[in-house]
């Protein structure tokens, strides 16, 4: 009887470590998304610069090695697809007709 209980404890206890593995690697990669949206915005202001000095370029650069050491790439498309895109935000700006989704 108490061997039956112990291996129970023992499996209860395995599943917890686990879970709570499962929870902290969850965590990470949420974080790690937000932190990386938010470098999105400042890498869209940088390519809004007309003419970037060296300085400028050089922090761009570094901006985009971050981006392709994450494997995060720009997609260019003509439309886009729900299935294979995430829309982080809609510009209704332009014309009514026209929606432009920035994934």
């Amino acid at each position: 009887m108490y061997l039956n209980q112990l291996k129970e404890l023992q499996a209860d206890f395995i599943n917890y470590k686990n879970r709570v593995q499962k929870e902290k690697e969850d965590i990470k990669n949420r974080t790690k998304e937000e932190i990386l949206r938010k470098f999105l915005e400042v890498k869209d202001n940088f390519e809004r610069i007309p003419e970037m000095n060296d300085g400028i370029k050089m922090i761009y650069e570094q901006l985009n090695k971050i981006f392709e050491t994450e494997n995060i790439k720009e997609i260019e498309c003509e439309c886009f697809n729900p299935k294979e895109q995430e829309a982080i935000a809609v510009n209704k700006e332009l014309e009514k007709d026209k929606v432009q989704v920035v994934v």
